[in-house]
Parts: structure tokens; C-alpha cells; sequence
């Protein structure tokens, strides 16, 4: 149980994280602009 929870909870962060370097990774760009 541990695996799986461990597992869906990571899926979830990497997507959560994703989606924040895509914003961040956008706001960089205007940033060094």
C-alpha cells in the first residue's frame, strides 16, 4: 500500500511540478527578457 500511495502521490507532485515549471520556465523567459 505504501508503494502505491507513494507512487500516485509522486505522479500527482510530478504533474503538479510540471505544470509549475511550465509557468515558472514562462515567467523566467519575460523575466531575462
Amino acid at each position: 500500500m505504501d508503494g502505491k500511495g507513494g507512487k500516485m502521490k509522486i505522479t500527482n507532485i510530478n504533474e503538479m511540478v510540471r505544470e509549475v515549471l511550465e509557468v515558472t520556465g514562462f515567467m523566467n523567459v519575460l523575466t531575462v527578457e
